[in-house]
């Protein structure tokens, strides 16, 4: 674990190796119920509905119900909405 600065996604983790790259993540020193949640962007949201459909086989559908149940999307984000999102990708 290594702290590259102030932020939020501050703190890169090596997970593990793949073919002998590093697997790398960023994220937070803090528990995320400890910081105010902002709402996720359009773009943002699109992508990880995406990347879900891809790596896991998922239909649009599973990836909606998935990502309306998360906190910073629930209360931030209406089914419908997401739903015409996850469709325009």
């Amino acid at each position: 674990m290594s702290k590259l600065g102030e932020g939020r996604y501050e703190t890169l983790l090596h997970i593990a190796d793949l073919d002998r790259y590093p697997v790398l993540a960023f994220t937070s020193p803090w528990d995320c119920a400890a910081v105010e949640l902002n709402r996720p962007s359009p773009r943002y949201l699109a992508m990880l509905a995406a990347g879900l459909v891809e790596s896991h086989g998922w239909t649009p559908d599973d990836a909606m119900d998935y990502l309306t149940r998360l906190p910073g999307v629930e209360g931030f984000w209406e089914p419908d909405d997401l739903r015409d999102l996850i469709d325009a990708k």
